[in-house]
This record gives structure tokens, C-alpha cells and sequence, in this order.
């Protein structure tokens, strides 16, 4: 558990947008705190930025264990599997900010440098924890121009970041293959359209056949269509569990699923126990 120094609530409440160049953010939730337990493995829906204050521990993917310390910055994609650990006897404290943004617009834009990145990680000396500490002032504050403020805020913070990676990025970058666009376009439809996507929707928008799209997400993601579709509502769904108070029927509807008692059997399948319960395991008390 991140033991947070300020209520998600307000951020959820405020549906904080905000616009640099071409590209528009959508922050969903920000916390700052103390690692009182490790986070085991798991995904997001979101992308997530995480910028560590003191302390020390392990973040740990797939692919490798990273060892982190102050100063550590690094952004999670959407559909990463990660996990956090920290050390027992100097507990990590941390900044962190779930975001999305809108669909690709131009290969000049934010979005498009995101996706190109994936997971990314450096250490920095950007004085980025003064500008945490202001963003929990003010929402502990909750001052007129709150809106405003946040935006101005936030900005600031991602404005840094794209300044150390986003000239690497565009020297560096090759004409994407017809395969690396078709791979975006699936991970943009069940980012952003996961209620709702269609196999038929999303063959069309990849240019291929139904079956061939099949064999594409089976291919590079190790899952069939259905199988993506339902993790993807199913973590969807998990994260509104943890994070807001809405009813669990209708949070079942919002992520794609019609039938509650269908919903409700393949949230155990995935997650070991009943949405209630997780609810319980992972809401905060000031939400419950």
C-alpha cells in the first residue's frame, strides 16, 4: 500500500485535462506517500509516472529487475506488466501520476513519441519534487483556481520529462513498418475503446481479415481476441474498484460487460476473489 498524503478524490473529481501541442492529457489519479508494502505484479489500463523521493527497492517486469534509488524516474505503458518492491528497512517514498492521452494525431505529437517508447526509465536531477510538493499543497488546499493551477502544474512536470527523452526519440527514430502501425492500433483500441471493441471493428481498422487479426494479437500479445478483450475490461474494472466508489454493477456495465453474474465469475477467474472483495483489499477507507 502507498500510503498516500493526500485524497485521490479531488483529482478524480476535477477530471483534470490538459493540452501540450497536439497532445491532450487526462490525469486520473496522483498520489504521494511511503511504500508500506510492496506492489506485486500486475497492469494498468493508464500509463503511469513514477518519480522516487528517498528510499530504496526493486522495479521488476518481464524482462528484467531494476534496481531504484532517489531520483529514479520512469513511465509504466498501458498493458505492462510490473511489479514494486521495496526495502524493508528504507521504505520508498514516491510521486506518482496515472495518465492517458488521446489518440495519435501526428508523428510530431506527445502520443506518438509515448507509444514509440514503451517503458522508460532514467535518473534525474530535475527539481521535479518541488513541483510534487506544490501539487500536494494545492490539493490539500483546494484553493480558488485549483483547476487552473493543477494544469499549470502538471504541465510543468510532463514539459521536463519530454525534454529528456523526445529529442532522443526523434534523431533516433525510423519510419514505422506496416506491422509496428497495426501493433499501435491495437494497443490504442483497447486502451481507449475497450468497452465497446469488436473484432470486425478492429479488422477494419487494421486493414486485415478477422482471422489474420486474430492470429496478429495471438502472435505478439499471447492471447486470443476474446482473451485480450476480457483482461483488458477486467483490469479496467479492477481499477475503478480501487479507486472510486461507484457501484459494482455499474462499473461492470462501463467496462464492457452486460451479464453482472458473467462479470462477476470471470473477475474471480483473474483476480482470485470476488469484486467485493477486492474492493475491501484495495479502496481506501476514505472511499469505502
Amino acid at each position: 500500500m502507498l500510503t498516500s498524503l493526500h485524497s485521490r478524490s479531488v483529482l478524480q473529481d476535477l477530471n483534470l485535462q490538459l493540452t501540450i501541442r497536439d497532445t491532450t492529457f487526462h490525469i486520473i489519479d496522483s498520489a504521494h506517500g511511503r511504500f508500506a508494502r510492496s506492489f506485486l505484479r500486475h497492469m494498468h489500463s493508464f500509463y503511469e509516472l513514477h518519480y522516487i523521493y528517498s528510499g530504496k527497492g526493486f522495479l521488476v517486469t518481464d524482462s528484467a529487475s531494476y534496481p531504484l534509488k532517489k531520483g529514479d524516474l520512469f513511465i509504466i505503458p498501458p498493458h505492462y506488466y510490473h511489479e514494486q518492491i521495496t526495502d524493508p528497512d528504507d521504505n520508498m517514498e514516491e510521486f506518482h501520476i496515472s495518465f492517458t492521452v488521446l489518440p495519435l494525431s501526428s508523428q510530431k505529437s506527445f502520443a506518438y513519441y509515448l507509444n514509440s517508447l514503451g517503458f522508460w526509465m532514467t535518473n534525474t536531477e530535475e527539481p521535479l519534487g518541488r513541483i510534487y510538493d506544490t501539487i500536494d499543497e494545492e490539493l490539500l488546499r483546494e484553493s480558488p483556481y485549483l483547476t487552473e493551477m493543477l494544469s499549470a502544474l502538471f504541465s510543468q512536470i510532463f514539459v521536463r520529462i519530454f525534454r529528456m527523452f523526445v529529442p532522443k526519440v526523434s534523431t533516433q527514430m525510423k519510419p514505422l513498418t506496416d506491422h509496428e502501425k497495426r501493433i499501435i492500433t491495437i494497443d490504442q483500441f483497447f486502451l481507449f475503446h475497450y468497452a465497446t471493441i469488436t473484432l470486425t471493428q478492429l479488422a477494419e481498422s487494421l486493414s486485415l481479415s478477422k482471422n489474420h487479426a486474430c492470429r496478429l494479437i495471438k502472435e505478439n500479445y499471447g492471447m486470443t481476441f476474446i482473451q485480450m478483450r476480457t483482461t483488458t475490461r477486467l483490469n479496467a474494472a479492477a481499477d475503478l474498484l480501487s479507486s472510486t466508489g461507484m457501484p459494482i454493477s455499474a462499473i461492470s456495465e462501463q467496462c464492457g460487460f452486460s451479464n453482472p453474474i458473467y462479470f462477476t465469475q470471470e473477475f474471480k477467474k483473474q483476480f482470485r476473489m470476488t469484486p467485493r472483495d477486492y474492493r475491501k483489499q484495495h479502496l481506501p477507507v476514505s472511499q469505502s
